[in-house]
C-alpha cells in the first residue's frame, strides 16, 4: 500500500476558498455561543461542511481522481462507500499525539484536501511513511521509530494529498493566527460498516463542529486536560494497550 500521494493545482481554488469562507463564518458563529467540544482545548475540532461536499465530489469525479486512486491503491471502488469530514486545527493548537486512524485490517483511504495554503507555520500533517506496510503497534513504533524519520505535508491551495489510514502521522501545532482547515474525504469498506455509516448524508446537511478525540463530558474535560499537560500519560496508557492488544488493533 502507498503512503502519500500528492497531487498539485488540482482543485478549483474558488471552490475552496468559498467552503473556507462559510466554514470561517459558521466557526465564528460556534464561538460566540460559548460551546465547549472535545478537543477544543487541545487545539483541534471536527467538523461537516454540509452542500459543500458535493461540490469537491464533483471535482475530484470530474477530474478521475478516484479511478486513479482505485488503480495505484490496488482496490475496487464497489467495495467501498465515501464520507466526508473536515478537521480545523486552531490558533495556539498542540501537536496530536502520534497515532493511526483504523485498526491495520479495517484501513481506510483518506482523500485530504486544504482550505487555504498549509506549512508548517499553520500546522502542516507530519506523517511516517512505510509505517502503514506492517501491523505496528505504537510501542512498535515507538522501538523502530528511527526506521520511520517523519516528513512534513505542505501544500498549496489546490493542491490534495491522499493517504493509507494506517500511516502513523499526527496534526502538528497552529502557530498562526488563523485556522487551518482540511477536508476529509474517506473510502471506507462497506463490508466493516455499520448501517448508519452507509446511509448517512454524504457531507451531512449543514456545517457543524464536533468532538475530536476527546467527548464534551466531565471525564472528557478531565482527560483533555490531563493529556494536554501531560503527555507522557497518554505515552503510557497506550504502551500498556499495545502490549495487552493485539498488534493490528489500534490503541
Amino acid at each position: 500500500m502507498k503512503n502519500i500521494i500528492v497531487v498539485k493545482d488540482y482543485i478549483d481554488v474558488s471552490i475552496l476558498k468559498t467552503i473556507n469562507d462559510d466554514l470561517l463564518n459558521n466557526f465564528r458563529d460556534f464561538q460566540r455561543k460559548g460551546i465547549q467540544l472535545g478537543g477544543q482545548k487541545y487545539g483541534h475540532l471536527n467538523a461537516t461542511i454540509g452542500h459543500h461536499a458535493r461540490k469537491i465530489l464533483k471535482e475530484i469525479n470530474q477530474k478521475g481522481l478516484l479511478k486513479r486512486i482505485e488503480r495505484e491503491y490496488e482496490l475496487n471502488l464497489d467495495e467501498y462507500f465515501l464520507t466526508c469530514a473536515c478537521n480545523v486545527n486552531l490558533p495556539g493548537s498542540k501537536k496530536q499525539h502520534i497515532h493511526r486512524d483504523t485498526n491495520f485490517d479495517d484501513s481506510k483511504i483518506i482523500i485530504n484536501i486544504p482550505l487555504i495554503d498549509v506549512n508548517e507555520e499553520n500546522g502542516s500533517i507530519e506523517v511516517y511513511p512505510g509505517t502503514n506496510k506492517v501491523p505496528l503497534s505504537f510501542l512498535d513504533f515507538l522501538l523502530n521509530r528511527k526506521k520511520y524519520p517523519p516528513r512534513r505535508i505542505n501544500t498549496n491551495l489546490g493542491d490534495v494529498f491522499i493517504r493509507d489510514s494506517n500511516l502513523f502521522h499526527r496534526g502538528m501545532e497552529n502557530l498562526s493566527s488563523s485556522p487551518r482547515s482540511m477536508v476529509a474525504i474517506t473510502l471506507s469498506k462497506k463490508d466493516i460498516a455499520n448501517l448508519a455509516d452507509l446511509n448517512a448524508p454524504f457531507g451531512g446537511s449543514k456545517i457543524e463542529f464536533i468532538n475530536n478525540w476527546f467527548k464534551d463530558d466531565l471525564r472528557g474535560r478531565i482527560l483533555e486536560h490531563t493529556y494536554m499537560h501531560f503527555p507522557i500519560l497518554r505515552t503510557i496508557r497506550r504502551i500498556l494497550a499495545s502490549i495487552i492488544k493485539e498488534k493490528n488493533l489500534s490503541t
